[in-house]
């Protein structure tokens, strides 16, 4: 695991980290191996790809975490010359590849589309979105942020 080691620094997705990685093979993937991909320049490790397959010939290689907590995940590190090597990589593959959850904007999307020219197909559809609430001081009270109505369910949900 040194070319992650290596590429660590640069995580911008906790799902891009060694630990999540080695969390979920602990876990929730105990039986699935997972496979770390490496793209290298010059003997030097500039992207990393963990993936994972379920059992069986036809079983896709997938990024770790897609179905099990459905968050997005990527390449670590990659720009567009690694994100080729990858996606040269990944085309090559006999194992059909399914990809959930990349980012849009990650330069290994129009790498695959590049290199799976002819032999498959890359599809990009957008997320739906993810409901959050920005927190700041002011939620210290949180209960002064609900309504009343909404704090007298509170008790009875807790108590289903």
């Amino acid at each position: 695991m040194r070319g992650w080691e290596l590429l660590q620094p640069h995580a911008t997705l906790p799902t891009q980290g060694a630990d999540f990685i080695a969390a979920l093979g602990r876990t929730l993937l105990a039986d699935t191996p997972i496979k770390l991909v490496e793209a290298k320049e010059e003997e030097r490790t500039v992207a990393v790809l963990p993936l994972c397959h379920g059992h069986g010939p036809l079983a896709r290689w997938r990024l770790p975490g897609a179905a099990e907590v459905f968050r997005p995940g990527d390449a670590l590190g990659p720009d567009s010359g690694s994100a080729e090597v990858l996606a040269q990589f990944l085309a090559g593959q006999a194992r059909p590849v399914e990809l959930h959850r990349v980012r849009a904007d990650s330069p290994l999307i129009p790498a695959l589309g590049a290199a799976m020219k002819g032999r498959g197909w890359v599809s990009v559809r957008p997320a739906t979105a993810c409901p959050y609430i920005r927190l700041d001081a002011s939620w210290a009270d949180a209960d002064s942020k609900v309504s009343a109505r909404r704090r007298s369910d509170f008790p009875r949900a807790e108590r289903r």
